[in-house]
């Protein structure tokens, strides 16, 4: 298993060449994130809504009923491409405090599972945390 530290992702915008804005995107680079790991592996992206220190992670995609925020990852060779409807980008506030950053996580296809039926829900941040050992 290979993750990520918790990255800052600048997002830019997506325009149409009359200037229209269509969304935003943001990519990360992922050099480990081989044809192999996408054939007969697994990805998993997470997104860390608020700060390091006060976390609220969600499971991309991200989809918020109330807001109408709408985070997408598409998987590739080599990166992750994010795709909004909102900048969701990361950014430093006014007191110096990061929000919004990303974490991935490949699971090689050779990767033995820990247990049979794990039970594990991929969408439940610290469910993976605690079940991989991940180290924020």
């Amino acid at each position: 298993m290979i993750y990520s530290n918790w990255l800052d992702v600048p997002f830019k915008v997506d325009t149409t060449e009359a200037g229209d804005t269509l969304g935003f995107y943001g990519e990360v680079a992922a050099p480990k994130l081989t044809k192999e790991i996408l054939n007969t592996g697994d990805v998993r992206m997470y997104i860390n809504l608020n700060t390091p220190t006060d976390p609220v992670i969600e499971h991309l995609p991200y989809f918020d009923i109330y807001s109408g925020i709408n985070i997408t990852a598409t998987f590739q060779e080599g990166g992750i491409f994010l795709y909004s409807n909102v900048d969701a980008g990361s950014f430093t506030d006014n007191n110096g405090v990061k929000l919004i950053q990303y974490r991935y996580i490949l699971i090689p296809g050779g990767t033995a599972a820990r247990k049979a039926d794990s039970g594990i829900d991929w969408r439940n941040y610290k469910a993976v945390q605690q079940y991989l050992g991940l180290k924020d």
